[in-house]
């Protein structure tokens, strides 16, 4: 038989995949590297109900969200939540893939001891820093230790505390605003302004189970060049479209948007907002995901081709002439920023598609 005509490895993964994220994307990534085909099952909500409690999200949302990650070739809805040898006969797979974390069912058994038994499993290192528990914190708790100070890069030492994994975590006991909620001052608007990363050094220190974990999470760019594998160069005659966005907590809707404006030309470049722009508009302690989190989502959409990191927020004529944007596409629901710091009247306001 020639090699043409060899069979393909089909790998099967499974999971809940709630809220969508990169550590997700990164275990399709790494199980699609292991065969040629990858097969994804999702859990339905009864499913999970059963095993774990109810998802954030609905199955329908979950399901849709992994058919537009690039590395899922086929995609399996109502996926059993244990994983059985039948499954994998039932759809022609040569093993399963799981991260190294141990995943048990309703009574505490190893939901995968049945293919582990056959030989037919393999393990991927699981993404440390990133959960679905730990995003849902992000937003409890009113802690914005995840994002990234565009004013303050990162030195030598806070780097070595990130790399030591979690920490006391110090949480800012939060001001009441005139409409009695959270209040907390724009993320990095000025550079005469202190970063709003730390709270001050007098107040109480506790340790969050959610909060401590964000440190464990350290752009590189050898993950951003994994996500970027296979990605399409634009050619001479190719009609480049541009959209961009904060693109936090990436969902159906983000993906419906990119889908959409992949139809007006062949290849589409995001532009991705940082962290303090976000926080200009949004305020609290928005954007949940902060920016090379956010870029790691977006460069595993199958429907993106190539990502701006920190993008303007205004799109320039220059802009759209040097990288040749045949179209730029924008949502319904369009924001303005303010263009005064904080502390200052705030009444004067920026059309980012004026151009």
């Amino acid at each position: 038989m020639s090699s043409s005509q060899e069979r393909r490895v089909r790998v099967w993964v499974d999971g809940c995949f709630d809220l969508f994220h990169y550590g997700h994307m990164n275990a399709l990534r790494q199980a699609s590297q292991l065969g040629d085909i990858l097969v994804v099952g999702v859990h339905s909500d009864a499913e999970i109900a059963r095993h774990k409690g109810p998802p954030v999200l609905n199955e329908q949302e979950r399901y849709r969200a992994v058919r537009a990650c690039k590395w899922a070739d086929e995609v399996v809805e109502d996926a059993p939540y244990v994983c059985q040898l039948e499954t994998l006969l039932k759809h022609n797979i040569d093993f399963a893939v799981h991260g190294d974390d141990l995943a048990t069912d309703e009574n505490g058994n190893d939901a995968y001891q049945e293919v582990k038994d056959a030989g037919k499993f393999k393990i991927v290192p699981r993404t440390k820093g990133v959960s679905t528990t730990e995003i849902v914190g992000r937003m409890i708790i009113h802690s914005r230790e995840h994002l990234l100070d565009r004013k303050a890069p990162l030195d030598i030492n806070q780097i070595k505390q990130m790399a030591a994994g979690p920490q006391p975590s110090p949480l800012r006991q939060p001001s009441a605003s005139p409409s009695g909620s959270a209040a907390m001052p724009p993320l990095g608007l000025d550079a005469s302004s202190a970063s709003t990363l730390s709270p001050p050094a007098q107040e109480p220190t506790v340790v969050s189970p959610y909060t401590a974990g964000v440190a464990q999470f350290l752009p590189s760019t050898r993950r951003i060049v994994q996500f970027s594998e296979g990605a399409r160069h634009p050619g001479p005659e190719s009609k480049i479209v541009y959209i961009d966005g904060g693109f936090d907590l990436f969902n159906v809707g983000h993906i419906a948007a990119l889908e959409k404006a992949r139809e007006f030309g062949d290849f589409l470049i995001v532009g991705v907002h940082d962290d303090a722009t976000v926080n200009s508009i949004k305020g609290g302690n928005f954007p949940i995901m902060n920016l090379h989190e956010r870029v790691l989502s977006l460069l595993g959409c199958r429907y993106v081709d190539e990502v701006i990191i920190g993008a303007p927020w205004e799109i320039s004529d220059r802009m759209i002439s040097d990288m040749n944007i045949h179209a730029v596409v924008a949502g319904t629901c369009r924001s303005t920023r303010a263009t005064a710091s904080s502390g200052e009247a705030r009444d004067r306001q920026v059309d980012p598609y004026k151009h």
